[in-house]
């Protein structure tokens, strides 16, 4: 399975490297509406490797944020994470403690609510653009969801035609070219003989 986020990950530099605002928007409607759902319901928080993201993005990127936000909101790390909390990007890991002391702060309801607020990841350049995306947002989340949503079911097949491919080369052996051949077998008229040389 992949995972939903690491999709996101990909169009968003994408829609980075070739300056793309409408697209990181949108990525950001969609990625922020199915987390909530999934945090609401299922009580999971999106899940990403964090050394491929920092590695891609800017660490003052939304999307680092978001991931950082969302893993203070939801992550409680125990001694057993510490092996993998020492691999982690020292820019992922400040950001982690900042948005965890801000949780204690403000408290976790006020927070939650900032980690799901779409509009604090969209850039927006003015206090108006935040409202009219606000009023379409109850439009343009279905759409985008859906569209979003077969583009992830789409990349998932790939994958598992990719891995059943590798798979299927691991299986077949290749011939032993000492082995005598089959007499039996029908010879294949298509090919041409082979001739001794003189």
């Amino acid at each position: 399975m992949i995972e939903h986020l690491d999709i996101f990950l990909d169009l968003y530099v994408f829609a980075t490297q070739y300056d793309v605002p409408q697209l990181k928007r949108d990525i950001f409607t969609v990625l922020v509406e199915m987390d909530t759902i999934d945090y609401q319901f299922n009580d999971t928080y999106p899940t990403v490797d964090v050394s491929r993201l920092y590695r891609m993005l800017d660490g003052n990127s939304p999307f680092c944020k978001y991931v950082a936000k969302s893993h203070a909101l939801a992550w409680e790390a125990t001694e057993n994470d510490r092996d993998k909390i020492m691999q982690f990007p020292p820019a992922y890991l400040a950001d982690l403690l900042i948005f965890k002391e801000q949780r204690a702060t403000v408290g976790d309801n006020a927070f939650e609510e900032d980690v799901w607020n779409h509009c604090a990841y969209h850039q927006h350049k003015s206090y108006l653009q935040e409202l009219r995306c606000k009023e379409s947002r109850s439009s343009d989340v279905p759409f985008l969801t859906n569209f979003l949503k077969a583009i992830i079911a789409e990349a998932e097949l790939e994958a598992e035609r990719d891995a059943g491919y590798d798979e299927e080369l691991d299986v077949n052996e290749e011939p032993n070219v000492d082995e005598e051949p089959d007499a039996d077998k029908e010879p294949n008229v298509d090919e041409e003989p082979i001739m001794d040389e003189e």
